[in-house]
């Protein structure tokens, strides 16, 4: 994956190039099979799929676990093979492999996608990465409703920040997420601080001490592992 920065050449206030390239940030994508592994299990609840939202900061394993997770549902490792349908708007989920036994919509609005999934391919829980705007809010909604759980990941620093986004907050009152698991950040790529129940969110807004729970060990993408610390995904 290449970042470009340089001149930027708008049409109708779109960017549709970009000139005079003065730098460029590449980033090597990896296969991490089986760093989902506890995040997985933390997933199904009695009541089966939950549905959850993976924040943390750019580089903190965001789409490597999102990844993993699909591979690991949909190829029956947690008990169970469950039909799912990974929406992958900008071929960065499905470019490294290993989703074989998942439904791909490749260069799909996440929108669209997720809509066309629960009306034509039956899935048990739709993975996508950043939850970005209030169409993709309302079509996890229409999801949900219909039986579907959904899996998707968010860009913050902190907790506090996660929620001064309007269309993460607007999921989060809507009940699209059953949880949050927030990451350690891009020092720990893949390693899980802890789960927070949606309902535990909304101390950090009154001011009030969070409650404790949810969660449980973690591990990182390369290895080892840290138990649970209370907080944000600093």
């Amino acid at each position: 994956r290449a970042g470009i920065a340089g001149s930027v050449v708008t049409e109708n206030g779109a960017i549709v190039t970009m000139r005079h390239i003065t730098s460029i940030c590449i980033r090597i994508a990896r296969r991490h099979d089986g760093c989902a592994s506890a995040l997985a299990a933390e997933m199904i609840g009695p009541s089966g799929l939950r549905s959850a939202l993976i924040a943390g900061e750019p580089s903190s394993g965001k789409t490597s676990l999102l990844r993993d997770l699909a591979r690991q549902l949909a190829g029956g490792r947690m008990g169970r093979r469950y039909r799912t349908v990974v929406v992958d708007e900008r071929g960065e989920l499905s470019g490294e492999g290993g989703l074989s036994e998942c439904d791909v919509l490749l260069h799909c609005p996440k929108g669209a996608g997720i809509q066309q999934a629960v009306r034509c391919l039956a899935p048990d829980v739709i993975l996508f990465d950043e939850l970005g705007s209030a169409e993709e809010v309302q079509a996890v909604l229409a999801g949900l409703n219909a039986g579907v759980a959904a899996v998707a990941s968010a860009h913050c620093r902190d907790i506090p920040s996660l929620l001064r986004r309007p269309c993460v907050r607007m999921a989060l009152d809507s009940g699209a997420f059953d949880c949050v698991v927030a990451l350690d950040g891009r020092k720990s790529p893949g390693v899980w601080r802890r789960i927070y129940e949606t309902g535990e969110l909304y101390d950090y807004q009154s001011h009030r001490p969070a409650a404790l729970g949810g969660g449980g060990g973690v591990s990182g993408l390369f290895g080892g592992g840290r138990s649970e610390s209370p907080g944000g995904c600093s």
